[in-house]
């Protein structure tokens, strides 16, 4: 009766995560850096970590190890976005302006992003059990209209009124685990997603859409879609495991209010992407994880494919239009684990993935300033007793400013434009878990 009980909370508590918008700034390109505060503590390193319900987005297959429990985590994120252009020769468009405002609490810059996880075990060798989170997001708001291109007020990239987009993505994975042999596991997490977006402020590139009415400025349009991530782990000996996840191409409904913006009528697919990772336990006190992740970005065209195809007469929404010019990510992740006595035990990690955006399509990412490299993750957990425990993380994302020339520089008219996306980001995020 009691696990029946569970069930429903988890259940409950799944609703409720897709009820809350989950807004997930850029770090690997734009999805998060772990999944499941015990991984952001580590830098994401939890390919072949087991002991947390979170395998439906890191690793399938690690879910049978963990064991019956209930994980539920929030995050309060803070990005800090801003895009600048200098050196044109026309000075009044010249000028640099903030995301959101100074206030502190700006829910533009403020964000809470929840997590879910539960698992149950059908046997000693085989689990069932459901992952909520936030997959990947992106989210500018720049709401001055101080710049000028020889017809009035107009935001950063020409057109009237505030700039910005909202993108928001979220998977529900229910996943089945299980140890094949005594020491090798198998997974598979069917990806439920959903996602949300809006876009303001884009009417100067009107011109260049074939659907200028589903170009900007419609509020916001839901798509949703299936996928799949595969999984397998394998304990090589007492002190050495090694996993891999591989997770399809999720196909999503299009984006219809924005059929004039994203390629191929308004698609927007959640890239392919796998991860491997290693894990060595010197001795019971310590943990030391190794992950390696590659997104495929360049494979969906509104992602990947650069502004430059414009210049060879291909229309925003087009099935041949432009993107934002992103390249694949290859993300190493590291984390190390100490557990200081029964009641504590810490965490650190770093993180370093390639930037996808280049110096020729910073025009079009001043509204997704995806740009940072390096993250460097802290966390701890306090075990509360009667199997629940608290974990806490924190992870900062340093800045790395990327800048190229201006898609506004026009021969005899605008010249000398060069453009600057910038972002860093704080977050703190806790979590409860309990053994049922």
């Amino acid at each position: 009766m009691r696990r029946i009980r569970v069930l429903g909370l988890a259940l409950a508590l799944v609703i409720l995560a897709l009820a809350v918008p989950a807004r997930v700034e850029a770090t690997d390109g734009y999805f998060p850096i772990g999944y499941g505060v015990t991984a952001e503590g580590m830098a994401g390193a939890a390919t072949a970590v087991t002991g947390d319900a979170f395998g439906g987005a890191n690793n399938p297959a690690t879910m049978v190890w963990g064991g019956e429990q209930l994980n539920i985590g929030v995050e309060w994120f803070q990005p800090r976005r801003s895009g600048a252009r200098y050196g044109a020769n026309f000075p009044t468009i010249n000028g640099k302006v903030d995301s959101g405002n100074d206030a502190f609490f700006d829910d533009t810059n403020n964000f809470f992003i929840p997590s879910i996880g539960y698992n149950h075990m059908l046997g000693n060798d085989l689990s069932i059990g459901v992952t909520a989170y936030g997959n990947g997001g992106m989210d500018t708001d720049y709401d001055r209209t101080n710049f000028n291109f020889g017809h009035g007020p107009a935001n950063l990239l020409g057109g009237n009124g505030k700039l910005g987009v909202d993108l928001m993505q979220l998977i529900v994975a229910p996943t089945l685990s299980w140890r094949f042999a005594h020491n090798q596991s198998i997974g598979l997490s069917p990806l439920l997603a959903y996602q949300r977006f809006k876009a303001d402020g884009l009417g100067a590139f009107a011109p260049y859409s074939v659907d200028p009415s589903n170009l900007t400025n419609r509020g916001y349009d839901d798509s949703f879609g299936v996928g799949v991530r595969l999984g397998y782990y394998i304990q090589l000996t007492p002190w050495l495991s090694a996993g891999a996840a591989w997770s399809s191409r999720v196909s999503m409904s299009r984006l219809t209010k924005y059929s004039g913006l994203f390629a191929q009528h308004g698609s927007f697919d959640l890239p392919e992407n796998y991860n491997v990772g290693i894990a060595v336990r010197p001795d019971n006190d310590w943990l030391l994880a190794l992950d390696y992740q590659h997104i495929a970005y360049s494979q969906v065209h509104s992602v990947g494919d650069p502004l430059s195809k414009l210049m060879q007469g291909n229309l925003l929404g087009s099935d041949n239009g432009p993107g934002f010019g992103w390249h694949d990510v290859d993300a190493i992740k590291f984390g190390v684990q100490y557990k200081v006595s029964k009641q504590w035990t810490v965490r650190a990690g770093y993180a370093h993935c390639n930037n996808p955006v280049t110096p020729d399509n910073v025009t079009i990412n001043l509204i997704a300033p995806g740009v940072t490299s390096d993250h460097m993750t802290l966390g701890v957990s306090y075990n509360i007793g009667h199997d629940q425990t608290l974990t806490g993380a924190y992870v900062h994302e340093f800045q790395n400013p990327l800048s190229g020339p201006s898609f506004f520089n026009t021969p005899g008219q605008i010249t000398g434009a060069t453009e600057t996306a910038q972002m860093y980001q704080d977050s703190f995020a806790v979590e409860y878990s309990t053994k049922l």
